[in-house]
């Protein structure tokens, strides 16, 4: 996976924030409840977060910038319903609609309108869909 997102992160222009230290991916799982996919932690410790084209992946970047954790507390504030083992990584801005990854390494789609699996791994979304938008 690594090699392939540097690569998409140079031939695209995107930027990351700069991996994030082991005890700052695990302090963001102690307080979100669970603990992230093998990939996402992966993504988190070698880059941060990433911005590409004004979209930003959430993940673990300096003084809560990018932050996964503040933006999925935020949505469980905003809605009891937020389910508890998923956090926020991107924000479509739109109609109110999330991409959250579960702790089941699944991505889904959350709107006001509901939930759904969108793609079977971070990975894949990462690769399929976020360099597409």
């Amino acid at each position: 996976m690594i090699n392939r997102l540097n690569v998409a992160i140079d031939n695209r222009g995107a930027e990351t924030l700069g991996g994030a230290e082991e005890a700052a991916v695990t302090s963001a799982e102690d307080h979100l409840g669970f603990r992230f996919p093998d990939d996402y932690r992966l993504f988190l410790l070698h880059y941060g977060a990433l911005k590409h084209d004004g979209n930003e992946i959430y993940g673990i970047g300096p003084s809560g910038y990018c932050s996964v954790v503040g933006a999925t507390m935020e949505e469980r504030i905003l809605s009891e319903e937020f389910p508890k083992d998923c956090a926020v990584i991107f924000n479509l801005g739109m109609e109110g609609v999330l991409i959250l990854l579960g702790s089941d390494g699944v991505v889904y789609e959350y709107s006001p309108y509901g939930m759904k699996s969108i793609f079977p791994s971070f990975t894949k979304w990462l690769e399929e869909e976020f360099f597409s938008l």
